[in-house]
């Protein structure tokens, strides 16, 4: 089985964003800094002591920061950092190993390297370490047929 695709940016943080988190995860988190944002304007509205009410109001901002950042900002940077997420992608899949190709990258990969699959809505994910994953798009596939041929494939290779 052969497969040819090359991302777009927005894809790329998309893909790096349902990799990363679980959405409910990312819905409560905001919910929290929100909180703890209006409950600093309370205090601050209220008189309340000024240190700790400036505490909660800076600590929420950095955690919304922090949120938005991972999602939107760390994908950006990788993506425009790292000239092979701009490549066409090629990969060659047979009983061995997966034969691999980006601009001037070119690498043979044995079954056995990757550790775990994971499926999103959108995407398909080689796990081979705690963070690192080789990402598939869905779009990929001409039919649900092929896309069910290729997961049949990789379920039966990585175990």
């Amino acid at each position: 089985m052969k497969l040819s695709f090359k991302y777009s940016e927005r894809e790329f943080v998309r893909a790096m964003n349902q990799a990363n988190g679980d959405s409910k995860r990312l819905i409560v988190d905001f919910i929290i800094a929100i909180a703890l944002l209006f409950y600093g304007l309370y205090l601050y509205i209220n008189g309340s002591n000024e240190i700790f009410y400036s505490f909660i109001i800076v600590i929420s901002i950095i955690f919304i920061f922090i949120l938005f950042a991972r999602m939107l900002i760390v994908p950006k940077l990788v993506f425009r950092k790292e000239p092979k997420y701009k490549e066409e992608y090629n990969l060659e899949l047979n009983d061995e190993n997966i034969l691999f190709s980006a601009g001037a990258l070119k690498s043979t990969i044995q079954w056995d390297f990757y550790k775990e699959i994971k499926e999103t809505k959108d995407f398909i994910y080689l796990k081979y370490s705690k963070r690192g994953f080789a990402i598939i798009p869905k779009r990929v596939f001409n039919s649900s047929t092929e896309l069910e041929m290729f997961k049949q494939k990789i379920y039966s290779k990585i175990k």
